[in-house]
C-alpha cells in the first residue's frame, strides 16, 4: 500500500513536524521584539494618527477672559499589511526511505526561513535609516533627518549625526536626544535607554560603555557615558558603522503589527503521495513619529 497521508499524518505530521517546526522557530529569541512595540490587528491595515498638543499656558489677569486655544492637527501613519509564505513538498519515496530525518530537517529549515523574513524586514528599516524613498514617518521624511518638520510650522529638527561610533559622538548624541521638542515646542523628556548597533561595533561598544576611566587615553578621567546605555547587537544591520540610540518602549517606538501569526500546516498529494507543507505570516511595520531614535550611519 503506498505511504499516503492517511498511513502517518496523525501520529507523525501533527505531534512531530509541527514541534520540530516550532521549537525551531522559538530556539533563538528574535531581535525585532525588543526594539519595536509589537501589536495585533484585526484590519486590513492600521492608522496612527496624532494630535500635535497645546503650547505652555499664558499669565491671566483678575477677570481676563482665559484664553482658548485649538489643536494643530498632527501626523497620520497607515501600516499596510503584506503576507509571506513559504511551501515545501517531499516524495513519497523520499518519505519512505528516510522518514522523520528527512522531515525533521526540512521542517526546521522552512521554519528558519520565516524567523529570517521578519529579522530582515523589520532590521530594513534602520538599514535604510535616512532614505525617504524606503520608509518615512507621519511628519514624511525618514527616521534620520536633519529636517524633521513641525506640525505647528516650527523650525525644523534633527536626530541624524554624521559621525562614527565614539565616546564624543555618544555624548552629544544623549545630548541632543534630551533636548529634542514636540510639535509645539515644548521639551518631551524622553530619556536614552539602548545603544541599537551591527556586530562589527560589538567590541567597541563594550570599551566605550563599560570602561571605568574614559576609553583611548592615559589620562585619569571618569568615563561619563559608562552604564548609560543598554546595548543590544543585531546580526542584521547592514552597515557596520551605523549606530542607533533608542528611547524606552514605553515611551515610544517603532511599531509592529501581527496580522496572522506564524502558522504551520501540512497535507498530502493523494495523486502523487507527496507530503506538502506550509507556513504562512502576515504583518506590518515602520514608524509614526521619529523621537524615539537618535542615530547615525557612520562617517
Amino acid at each position: 500500500m503506498a505511504m499516503l497521508r492517511g498511513t502517518f499524518s496523525s501520529d507523525l505530521l501533527v505531534e512531530g513536524l509541527r514541534e520540530v517546526f516550532f521549537l525551531q522557530y522559538d530556539e533563538k529569541s528574535l531581535i525585532y521584539p525588543q526594539i519595536f512595540e509589537v501589536k495585533t490587528s484585526k484590519h486590513e491595515r492600521e492608522t496612527d494618527r496624532s494630535v500635535a498638543g497645546l503650547t505652555m499656558p499664558v499669565a491671566k489677569s483678575e477677570s481676563a477672559a482665559i484664553t482658548y486655544e485649538d489643536f494643530v492637527d498632527g501626523y497620520e501613519a497607515e501600516y499596510i499589511h503584506s503576507t509571506y509564505a513559504k511551501g515545501i513538498r517531499m516524495s513519497e519515496e523520499l518519505i519512505e526511505d528516510q522518514l522523520y530525518g528527512v522531515m525533521e530537517k526540512r521542517s526546521k529549515a522552512l521554519a528558519r526561513v520565516m524567523r529570517y523574513r521578519q529579522e530582515y524586514d523589520h532590521a530594513s528599516l534602520f538599514n535604510s535609516a535616512n532614505a525617504t524613498t524606503v520608509f518615512t514617518g507621519g511628519d514624511g521624511v525618514a527616521l534620520l533627518t536633519a529636517s524633521h518638520p513641525r506640525a505647528d510650522g516650527g523650525g525644523n529638527q534633527s536626530n541624524i549625526a554624521t559621525t562614527d561610533l565614539t565616546q564624543s559622538a555618544l555624548k552629544t548624541a544623549i545630548t541632543n536626544f534630551r533636548n529634542l521638542t514636540d510639535d509645539r515646542g515644548l521639551l518631551i523628556g524622553y530619556t536614552p535607554k539602548t545603544l541599537l548597533i551591527p556586530n562589527e561595533l560589538e567590541f567597541d561598544a563594550i570599551e566605550l560603555l563599560n570602561s571605568s576611566g574614559r576609553p583611548y587615553t592615559a589620562d585619569n578621567e571618569v568615563n561619563a557615558v559608562k552604564g548609560r546605555l543598554n546595548v543590544v547587537i543585531w546580526d542584521f544591520l547592514t552597515d557596520a558603522d551605523s549606530w542607533f540610540i533608542l528611547s524606552n518602549k514605553s515611551a515610544d517606538a517603532p511599531l509592529s503589527f501581527t496580522r496572522t501569526a506564524v502558522s504551520f500546516k501540512e497535507d498530502g498529494d493523494f495523486d502523487t503521495g507527496d507530503l506538502k507543507m506550509k507556513a504562512r505570516m502576515r504583518y506590518s511595520f515602520g514608524f509614526s513619529d521619529w523621537r524615539w531614535a537618535y542615530g547615525s550611519m557612520g562617517a
